[in-house]
């Protein structure tokens, strides 16, 4: 009888499991691995979009996230979208309108685990949550300013006597540690 209920049990949680969280279910991904989809879903909204930035605010210590947002700019038009890719594949596009244009990244990069683990040979210490973002830096520490994935933590990173978030800065192409970040504007 024992025996019964508990293959009965066995039978009810791996039904309701496969329910609950599918078999391959993702509930994170990597900057990488939403990079395409991003770039047709900006071409829909304008042909000649160009990526400017890449990031999230709810990074994990392995470099992954349930979402990440990929900003465009339109030269033609002078605006700027975010595509905003989830880990389920949702995807949603947010038209800004008239914008300040920053400058372009390239769209070849290395994927956000390389960055996150580069920052941490620089000495990154990753909190709950992390911010991971690829943009053109200006920041005093860094010269002249260049594009770099940026990685900080508020826990570790936020400077609460200048109000500034320090960050790790890491070349996009290679994954390598460069600098730490003061958080605050340079050349």
């Amino acid at each position: 009888m024992n025996r019964f209920v508990a293959g009965i049990c066995a039978v009810l949680v791996t039904g309701l499991l496969g329910v609950v969280a599918p078999v391959g279910a993702v509930d994170s991904i990597t900057a990488k691995s939403g990079l395409e989809k991003a770039v047709a879903e900006s071409k829909k909204w304008k042909s000649d979009a160009e990526l400017a930035a890449v990031g999230t605010s709810k990074g994990k210590a392995d470099g992954t996230s349930f979402y990440w947002n990929y900003d465009f700019q339109s030269k033609k038009t002078h605006t700027c979208a975010r595509v905003i890719i989830l880990a389920t594949g949702k995807v949603t596009t947010q038209d800004f309108g008239n914008c300040t244009f920053s400058k372009l990244i390239a769209t070849t990069f290395v994927d956000s685990p390389a960055a996150v683990a580069g920052a941490k040979a620089g000495g990154f210490q990753a909190g709950e949550e992390i911010n991971i973002n690829l943009t053109h830096r200006r920041d005093r520490n860094l010269t002249p300013s260049r594009e770099c994935w940026s990685v900080s933590s508020f826990e570790h990173d936020f400077d609460k006597n200048n109000a500034v978030m320090r960050g790790w800065c890491v070349d996009p192409k290679n994954g390598k540690f460069v600098t730490a970040l003061a958080g605050e504007g340079g050349k």
